[in-house]
């Protein structure tokens, strides 16, 4: 006689449409993901052995097919849930200045991940260039620095997102508030050199209001009492 698995009467003999579903949709979503990491093809074959055992367990060992598609979708919004940004306080810029704006990317997955950065400015006043691809480790947190430039006084909401190679934005963005100023220490040199010059103007023009300076009075009286000994001596 053949052996096989043991089944009775009450084992599943097929799985539910919405199952199904469920685990076709679960695949597609865990598969795009999967770009991000620096060995895709092992991640998707991974994928691919955990929902097969769904569909074993429904035939052979009289198991919840449909709890064990709930399962496998819970394990993959984990694995997408692994990869994310750190929530970061909003940053003042100067305008007219290049420098970079500093995010932190956090990998708690079990494999490494490749990815650039990319920052979505809501607003024109503010301009941003997407970083070059990083690796990060497992379990492994990385700082990467976004090249920015304010353009003009601004309060600018922006998006900041993960891009795998393959262009596939992850789905764990994150927000940053950027206050793009004017440069207020030079601003601020200026307003001290006009507050300066206009004392020194303000000086010239009471010099000038007075005049020439007076002779005292006792030189005064010796003049006139000389003019008068003149003129008598020419009479």
């Amino acid at each position: 006689m053949p052996r096989g698995v043991l089944q009775t009467g009450t084992d599943a003999k097929t799985i539910g449409s919405k199952t199904v579903k469920s685990l076709a949709e679960t695949r597609t979503t865990q598969r795009k993901f999967n770009s991000v990491f620096s060995d895709p093809a092992g991640a998707n074959v991974r994928l691919d052995r955990e929902l097969l055992s769904c569909t074993s367990v429904a035939w052979t060992l009289g198991g919840n097919a449909t709890r064990c598609a709930d399962e496998a979708q819970a394990s993959s919004e984990k694995v997408r849930n692994s990869i994310h940004l750190e929530k970061g306080s909003s940053v003042l810029l100067v305008t007219g200045e290049e420098t970079t704006i500093p995010v932190t990317i956090v990998n708690d997955s079990s494999a490494e991940a490749k990815m650039s950065i990319q920052m979505k400015p809501n607003t024109p006043q503010l301009r941003a260039e997407p970083t070059e691809t990083v690796v990060v480790p497992a379990e492994e947190t990385m700082r990467v620095d976004v090249p920015v430039k304010g353009l003009a006084n601004a309060d600018v909401p922006t998006t900041i997102e993960m891009v795998a190679t393959d262009d596939v934005v992850l789905p764990k963005d994150e927000t940053l508030l950027v206050r793009v100023r004017a440069d207020w220490e030079n601003i601020g040199t200026a307003v001290v050199g006009l507050a300066l010059a206009a004392v020194f103007v303000i000086g010239l023009i009471k010099t000038i209001s007075r005049g020439r300076r007076k002779i005292p009075e006792q030189q005064l009286a010796d003049a006139m009492a000389r003019a008068k000994n003149d003129e008598s001596e020419t009479r």
